[in-house]
């Protein structure tokens, strides 16, 4: 039988900007902070190819925007090197725009 134990959150009451998934708190305990994560966006017809965005929020709820830890990122991830057809383009295109614009309303006041 195996027994699963589990950590408490030692912040449970910091707000998480809208969509955002939660990694733990790691770092020092005078300096702790998590990885947020945001959608996982696709492109049509091809599953190697996900962009998505990432920030560090730390325990008063405020989001890394100085770059203190790590500035909040936008990124494209593949494991390809497979050319993208003009719509595939098109909904890279679109996928960037939608992951700057989850960014920005992350890290607006």
């Amino acid at each position: 039988m195996t027994t699963t134990t589990r950590i408490q959150d030692p912040f449970p009451n910091v707000p998480l900007p809208a969509g955002a998934t939660p990694d733990i708190w790691e770092g020092e305990p005078t300096a702790p902070s998590r990885v947020l994560h945001g959608a996982s966006r696709a492109l049509t017809g091809r599953d190697d190819v996900l962009v998505g965005v990432t920030a560090i929020q730390f325990p008063d709820g405020r989001l890394d925007t100085d770059g203190r830890a790590e500035p909040p990122y936008v990124f494209v991830e593949t494991n390809s090197d497979a050319p993208l057809t003009r719509d595939q383009a098109l909904d890279l295109a679109q996928a960037l725009v939608a992951a700057v614009a989850e960014l920005h309303h992350w890290t607006q006041p």
